[in-house]
């Protein structure tokens, strides 16, 4: 602690609060935020990680409070507030987690994104029953999709028809609500993750060797029957709609398969170095890969696959 007095950590926590706060204002990659904090945790410990993540959580607070002055309902001020700190109090929250406990990261984040799931599931159901707050998104969309309406409205195509009805406001409203439900625990999972490895990769640049590798990357034992559960969930929810039982299902199921899309990518890795596969096939094979991942309906071949290769490591050795 008492180096983190000295004049050029200072400095040093100074810099990677701006440089975390900038960051935080790309909207489209706000997330980054809190590869700093990852960064200045595995650098300086945990104490270091503390201070970054409290200032910048005061200045994002900061600017939080000014913008939202001018709204007027108590109601939806505090809901923009919440909203608008959920995600990086989280996610700072989930780096302080990975930097002051000690064991396998993969465990330190699940662990987080378990917390993430206990706070946000009771506040996010508060907000979808109330009123207030549901009529003032329902306006939000609605002008969204009205700006896209107009233009539509003009042809007379039968896929315009098909996209002016799945435009509609309560429909809209309806679809985005189902699969905020489903993925947005994995979705933080994932941001938290893979911000970590981002800070990985940055902190161990001048000695690789300590440098997470996906060709070493392994699934625990146990984590298939988590899996065989969560989509056994999936499954009864889609035949009899479990409610937010169901939306745990989703989520914890994207969760696992990525987990295992990982350990399956970490096969491709080590067969590739087992089998001395040159780099231009290499390249080739990535490429094949992320074709048909942007492809429709193809995509499940990869979406599937490469889990489906890591779960298979379960019963075929390959390392």
């Amino acid at each position: 602690m008492e180096d983190l007095l000295r004049k050029d950590r200072i400095v040093e926590l100074i810099i990677v609060t701006g440089v975390s706060f900038l960051l935080f204002q790309l909207s489209f990659v706000f997330f980054l935020f809190v590869v700093p904090v990852f960064y200045i945790g595995r650098k300086r410990g945990w104490h270091a990680a503390v201070i970054a993540a409290l200032v910048l959580l005061i200045a994002i607070a900061v600017q939080l409070t000014l913008r939202i002055r001018t709204v007027e309902s108590t109601t939806l001020r505090r809901f923009v507030t919440i909203y608008g700190l959920s995600y990086p109090v989280m996610l700072l929250a989930g780096a302080l987690i990975v930097a002051m406990f000690s064991g396998r990261s993969l465990t330190k984040i699940l662990a987080a994104t378990a917390l993430f799931a206990v706070v946000s599931i009771p506040v996010v159901l508060i907000y979808s029953g109330n009123n207030e707050v549901v009529s003032f998104l329902r306006e939000q969309i609605s002008y969204v999709a009205g700006m896209f309406t107009k233009g539509l409205s003009k042809s007379s195509s039968g896929d315009a028809s098909v996209l002016l009805d799945a435009l509609q406001p309560a429909k809209l409203m309806e679809m985005i609500k189902v699969i905020f439900f489903r993925d947005f625990i994995a979705a933080y999972f994932l941001l938290l993750a893979g911000t970590w490895y981002i800070a990985d990769l940055f902190s161990s640049r001048r000695n690789k060797s300590e440098r997470f590798s996906i060709a070493y990357f392994t699934v625990p034992e146990q984590f298939i029957w988590a899996l065989i559960v969560s989509l056994s969930g999936v499954l009864a929810d889609h035949l009899f709609t479990l409610g937010m039982w169901g939306y745990l299902f989703w989520n914890s199921s994207l969760i696992l398969l990525f987990i295992y899309g990982i350990n399956g990518l970490g096969l491709i890795k080590h067969l590739f170095k087992k089998y001395k596969i040159t780099q231009q096939k290499q390249r080739s094979l990535y490429m094949l890969i992320f074709i048909l991942l942007i492809i429709p309906g193809l995509n499940l071949i990869v979406l599937l696959g490469i889990p489906g290769l890591g779960i298979s490591e379960l019963w075929v050795r390959y390392r």
